[in-house]
């Protein structure tokens, strides 16, 4: 289980190149999670620029019943019809 803290900034990022990190954003953000970022190029854009990364020990955290809120984001959902009309 993972703890997204929701007033904290979460920044998101793919290290192959494809829209991972693009799909997981729109997830987090319709469910509520506006400190969602997504790192530009990610990793592969941040390593070709020669950009500080910081490799350690993954710190342990206590599990968490964590749950989404159940404030939907409306704004970015689009129906069948929705995108067929587009």
């Amino acid at each position: 289980m993972v703890n997204l803290p929701v007033e904290l900034w979460n920044i998101i990022y793919d290290a192959k190149g494809n829209p991972d990190a693009l799909r997981l954003w729109w997830i987090l953000y319709y469910y509520g999670f506006e400190n969602v970022k997504i790192l530009d190029g990610g990793l592969i854009s941040w390593q070709k620029s020669n950009l500080e990364i910081e490799i350690g020990v993954k710190i342990e955290r206590a599990k968490t019943n964590f749950k989404f809120k159940n404030e939907i984001n409306n704004q970015y959902f689009a129906s069948l019809e929705m995108v067929k009309n587009a």
